[in-house]
């Protein structure tokens, strides 16, 4: 803890002047906000679709009557 310390001390030590940090807000941009992507929820959509259909087909496969005999 005390190295993280006594690298921030330094750090402040050497901050730049008042000018040249003006400069930098001029050069310094944020970045561009990432679109969400549209394959996250597909995918998810589809991992339901699947599992709900394999479960009514369990559900429906042990439901089945046994045959009358004629």
């Amino acid at each position: 803890m005390s190295l993280i310390n006594q690298m921030l001390r330094d750090l402040d030590a050497r901050r730049a002047p008042a000018a040249d940090r003006a400069q930098l807000q001029n050069v310094v941009l944020a970045a561009p906000q990432k679109r969400p992507s549209r394959l996250v929820p597909a995918a998810a959509l589809g991992i339901a679709a699947v599992a709900g259909a394999a479960g009514a087909w369990y559900w429906f496969a042990g439901k089945t009557q046994p045959a009358r005999p004629a």
